[in-house]
This record gives structure tokens, sequence and C-alpha cells, in this order.
């Protein structure tokens, strides 16, 4: 595990710049904390599942990754993908349509956990339907 440097009187700001040093795996597991924190804070603890489910529906690309993306798209539309550029968009794809899966398939076990509808989780999570 790594460290990060911050100062001794910590500020939102400061944390922040040290969250910011984690590499992604360190990353996800402090997410995961912060999500359990927050439960605690608003009334109660979750299980390690409901943990899970939200750190699949949480889970997003990297700003590097969307802009290749966003790069090998507008080359696609201009009709200027090689070869090998065709298959990385191709699997860049695949991996979007397979995590949006994995995304909905955690809403859907997530809201059955809590007794709830899909788009009441949804609207609990503040996530755009």
């Amino acid at each position: 595990m790594s460290s990060v440097q911050i100062k001794s009187s910590v500020t939102v700001e400061d944390l922040l710049e040290g969250v910011a040093q984690l590499e992604e795996e360190e990353l996800e597991a402090f997410i995961q904390k912060v999500i359990r924190l927050k439960a605690q804070k608003v009334g109660g603890s979750i299980s390690q599942r409901e943990s899970e489910l939200i750190a699949i529906i949480s889970e997003g690309p990297t700003q590097d990754w969307l802009k290749r993306l966003r790069d090998l798209d507008e080359k696609r539309l201009e009709g200027k993908l090689d070869e090998a550029e065709l298959e990385e968009y191709q699997g860049m794809a695949e991996e979007v349509e397979r995590k949006s899966v994995n995304r909905l398939e955690a809403i859907k076990e997530l809201a059955a956990l809590r007794n709830i509808g899909v788009s009441e989780l949804m609207n609990q999570l503040r996530i755009d339907g």
C-alpha cells in the first residue's frame, strides 16, 4: 500500500490532493471505505455485497481511456482508422457494453437487496436514467 503526503491540518482540498496520488486499485479500496462511512453516517451500515455493488455501479473509465475512445471514434467518423485502430476501437466498444450490462445488473441486484424499485434506487444514488 502506498502512502500519500498530506499537511497536518487537512482541508477537504488537501485530502483530495492526497487521494489523487493513489494508484487505481488503492483508489477503488478507498472509495469502498468512503461508501461504508457514508452509509454509517446516514443511518446504518451496508453489507459487503451492497458495498461491492455500489462500487460496480460507481466504476467509470479513466480520463486517458475516455480520451483514447473519443480520438478513435473521431477517426472512425472521418473514415481514417487503420486495421489496428479499428480492432482497438471495437474492443473498447465491447468493453463499454460489457461494463454497462454489469452496471445494470448491479443496480437491479442492489434494488432487490434493499427491497425497492430500480427507479427509487437510481434516485437515491443520484443516477441519471
